[in-house]
C-alpha cells in the first residue's frame, strides 16, 4: 500500500504545481452588473372607502346643532353663515360642488406612484399608476467551483469493463483542472486534465 502512495507523490506534486500556476490570480472574479427592466402599469378607478370618525361632530347653525360623522371646515361654515346675500352663498355652494381633478406623485429610488382622482365635495374616484424603476444589481461571480465525477467504459468486445473517478476545480473563467483515477487491465492509472473555456453562450 505504501508503494502505491510513493508512486503517486510525483503526480500529486505536479497537480499542486498546475493548480498554483494555472489558477494564480483567478481567485476573486469580482461581480457582474445586471440591469432590470422598468415596469409600469395602472389600476382601474375605484370609489373611495370613507373611514368614519368614532364620535359625531357637532356644528352650529344659528341656534341649532347639526351632527356630522366627520370634522368640517369651520372657516367655510362660518363664511357661509356670514354671507350677506343669497348670491354670496350660491358662490360658496358652487365652490363646494365643483368637480376638481387632482394628481399627486410619490417617488423614491425604487418606485414612482401617481394618484389621479376627481373630487366633488366627496372624492368621486382615484386611479393609481405606478412605475417600478430599472435597477442595477451587482451579482457576484463564481471564484472557484469544486467538481466530482466519474464514468464507466468497456471495449467493443464488451469484455474489459473499466471505470474512472475524478475530482475537478473550475475557476471563474470556466477553465477546469481535473485529477482522475482508473483501473484498466488490472493496472492502476491516474490522469491529470486541463479544460480550457472556448466561448460562452447566454
Amino acid at each position: 500500500m505504501k508503494t502505491i502512495w510513493i508512486k503517486l507523490i510525483p503526480y500529486i506534486v505536479i497537480a499542486i504545481l498546475l493548480f498554483v500556476l494555472l489558477f494564480k490570480g483567478c481567485g476573486d472574479q469580482g461581480s457582474t452588473t445586471i440591469t432590470t427592466p422598468e415596469i409600469g402599469g395602472d389600476f382601474e378607478e375605484q370609489e373611495p372607502n370613507y373611514i368614519k370618525g368614532k364620535d359625531s361632530i357637532i356644528t352650529k347653525w344659528k341656534t341649532k346643532e347639526i351632527k356630522t360623522p366627520n370634522p368640517v371646515n369651520d372657516s367655510l361654515a362660518i363664511a357661509y353663515q356670514s354671507a350677506k346675500d343669497s348670491l354670496e352663498r350660491y358662490k360658496l355652494y358652487l365652490s363646494a360642488i365643483q368637480i376638481k381633478t387632482f394628481k399627486n406623485t410619490f417617488e423614491d429610488e425604487y418606485l414612482k406612484l401617481s394618484l389621479t382622482g376627481r373630487v366633488q365635495g366627496d372624492l368621486l374616484g382615484v386611479t393609481p399608476e405606478y412605475t417600478i424603476k430599472s435597477q442595477k444589481i451587482e451579482v457576484p461571480e463564481t471564484s472557484l467551483r469544486f467538481l466530482i465525477g466519474g464514468g464507466i467504459g468497456n471495449n467493443l468486445g464488451f469484455n474489459d469493463f473499466t471505470y474512472r473517478v475524478n475530482l475537478g476545480i473550475q475557476n471563474g473563467s470556466g477553465n477546469i483542472v481535473r485529477g482522475g483515477y482508473s483501473r484498466m487491465r488490472g493496472q492502476d492509472y491516474i490522469f491529470i486534465d486541463y479544460d480550457f473555456s472556448l466561448f460562452e453562450l447566454r
